[in-house]
């Protein structure tokens, strides 16, 4: 935006992925739902965004992925190496590019894949469990929403100052960015 001389813009998510999906395959079937968000990004906005960290490994591209003509391929091992890998590197590195520390952030907004990931993102990085709040039981993983939906509710609420979020999946490939709160 700033590169443009923008001063507002909307990012859309949307991932229908009942439609992708097949009733038969539970290793999916049982795990995705269907979601939109749309976030507004203002120049004049409550949030200063930090530095972002991006990775993507594309050797592992075909443990998630949408062939023409057959339904979503998911390989939930090779996926849940890689976030608790390079996941929890990029976090580290994105803290460090920041001059950050794991105990100066409030709350982590990981994408909410499923419990056992999040859980165990947190575990890794050696962070309490309540600082990387789980809401999917409510939603499913929605793919690009699920960040934006736990934001929603995370950003009224003021004693979080420093939100660091972290999301993860096709490509292999994993983003991490921290925002801090401008006033109160």
């Amino acid at each position: 935006m700033q590169g443009n001389n923008l001063h507002n813009g909307l990012v859309f998510t949307c991932d229908p992925y009942s439609k992708i999906i097949s009733s038969e395959d539970k290793s999916t079937d049982l795990i995705f739902g269907d979601a939109a968000t749309v976030t507004l990004l203002s120049d004049n906005g409550n949030f200063d965004l930090g530095k972002p960290q991006y990775l993507t490994d594309g050797n592992e591209a075909f443990a998630l992925i949408k062939k023409e003509n057959s339904p979503l391929f998911m390989d939930g091992r090779k996926i849940f190496n890689f976030v608790l890998s390079k996941g929890v590197s990029t976090v580290k590195d994105c803290l460090e590019k920041n001059n950050l520390s794991l105990n100066d952030i409030d709350v982590y907004l990981f994408h909410q894949a499923s419990r056992y990931v999040v859980e165990n993102l947190a575990y890794r990085l050696k962070i309490p469990q309540e600082k990387a709040p789980f809401i999917a039981q409510d939603y499913g993983n929605t793919v690009s929403s699920s960040i934006p939906i736990l934001l929603q509710d995370i950003i009224q609420d003021l004693k979080f100052k420093k939100i660091f979020m972290c999301g993860f999946g096709v490509g292999l490939s994993v983003a991490a960015i921290p925002i801090t709160r401008m006033i109160s």
